[in-house]
């Protein structure tokens, strides 16, 4: 019998114990709320109201009570532009959320953003990319495109030119837009030689001062063709 006035009491306690902490648990975010939130770092592309409707349900728990784990993970899945982000707790009532985007440096079929990291992500590019170059051609074959950006781009800067757009065609074909408005056809096979030969006849038309240049065609073997702006005017 004393045995089981034992278990009982026990039990009692237990009950109690927990009944206690219940208590203590509710009462503590009251005791210790969370009363700012701090963010520091750039994050141009994701809104300061994205940002509080998604902490604002953590800081009822308090300071003690906020899960920083589970709303750091939760605040980079909230928005594809975030690259990293970290959370502390302040004392005696402060969050501080540091929160770093990916630098964009070309737009993706105009669906999509490629990092300067070479990182796809889910980003739908909006005015402030209208700027950044175009890359398009087969989703799955992103990352040939852009390691043949990076290439073709390498090989144009000493001339000071700049690619505003690369696409590959289904069938393999190469072709190429510059900032200056100029199109470029390069084919499909031996890129790198063909750009180079176009940095030599754009720096020979230049000399020669011709007409602005609309297109080159680079698809022949020793030559290319090239099709002007403006008429050339025949001298009689």
């Amino acid at each position: 019998m004393q045995k089981f006035e034992i278990k009982v009491v026990l039990l009692a306690i237990g009950i109690l114990f927990l009944v206690g902490c219940v208590a203590i648990w509710r009462w503590i975010p009251g005791q210790y709320p969370i009363v700012s939130v701090q963010l520091v770092g750039e994050h141009p592309h994701v809104s300061q109201q994205h940002i509080s409707a998604v902490v604002k349900p953590y800081t009822t728990a308090g300071f003690l009570g906020v899960n920083v784990h589970s709303l750091q993970a939760r605040l980079l899945k909230s928005d594809p532009w975030f690259e990293s982000v970290e959370v502390w707790r302040i004392w005696p009532a402060r969050l501080l959320i540091e929160l770093h985007e990916y630098k964009p440096s070309v737009r993706w079929n105009h669906r999509k953003i490629i990092t300067k990291a070479g990182i796809l992500i889910d980003a739908v590019p909006g005015e402030r990319e209208n700027a950044l170059p175009l890359l398009e051609g087969p989703s799955d074959r992103w990352e040939q495109i852009w390691q043949q950006y990076q290439e073709i781009q390498a090989l144009l800067d000493p001339k000071k030119l700049k690619v505003a757009e690369l696409s590959l065609a289904p069938w393999g074909s190469w072709r190429l837009v510059l900032d200056n408005g100029v199109q470029v056809i390069l084919g499909r096979t031996g890129i790198h030689a063909r750009v180079l030969r176009f940095v030599e006849a754009a720096a020979y038309l230049e000399d020669k001062k011709y007409p602005p240049v609309a297109t080159i065609d680079l698809r022949y073997t020793n030559g290319f063709a090239v099709a002007w702006r403006t008429p050339l005017l025949r001298k009689n």
